[in-house]
């Protein structure tokens, strides 16, 4: 677990530093999942969403998330706006 919060202790000075980087958050949130911490791990992987909604696999990592946490309705929702996103970027 050491290892796991010196990375997140970086992973938030980069995020102090550049808040609108998504792949920060989405590291903390694989971070925060594999300590444990799936609540928060949600919520950084909805930031990283917001600032990059075209970041397909943070998709499937929320809903799988969201599913653990007995929040079904919320990882439909993400599934339906995943798959609208895919159709985006397979039309580009």
């Amino acid at each position: 677990i050491g290892d796991y919060v010196r990375a997140e202790e970086h992973i938030d000075g980069a995020i102090r530093l550049r808040p609108y980087m998504a792949n920060a958050w989405k590291y903390k949130g694989r971070l925060q999942y594999a300590r444990g911490a799936a609540t928060e791990a949600r919520d950084s992987f909805v930031r990283t969403l917001a600032l990059e909604p075209l970041d397909l696999p943070v998709y499937g990592e929320l809903i799988d998330l969201l599913r653990e946490l007995g929040e079904p309705a919320e990882a439909e929702r993400y599934l339906e706006l995943g798959l609208r996103m895919s159709s985006l970027t397979a039309a580009r």
